[in-house]
């Protein structure tokens, strides 16, 4: 589904967890959703770091990397 800059403009009114009211744009959301898990990726790799637990690699690199071999050892133009 796509959203036009409308429809990602248009507030929601919501209610957040700890009961209190809340309203943000469909676009203020999705960004939201797109950072918050990076926020709990770096909060895992520092408690696996103070546990001196090695951290795992980036998924999402090694996917794309694998998937399309082609993008490893490129380098960027200078």
């Amino acid at each position: 589904m796509l959203l036009s800059p409308i429809d990602l403009a248009e507030t929601v009114n919501f209610t957040f967890t700890d009961g209190e009211h809340g309203r943000m744009s469909r676009e203020e959301m999705l960004a939201h959703v797109i950072t918050h898990g990076g926020y709990h990726r770096g909060e895992v790799g520092r408690i696996l770091s103070q546990l001196s637990i090695a951290r795992p690699r980036d998924i999402f690199t090694g996917y794309l990397h694998k998937s399309e071999p082609e993008r490893r050892g490129v380098h960027p133009p200078r």
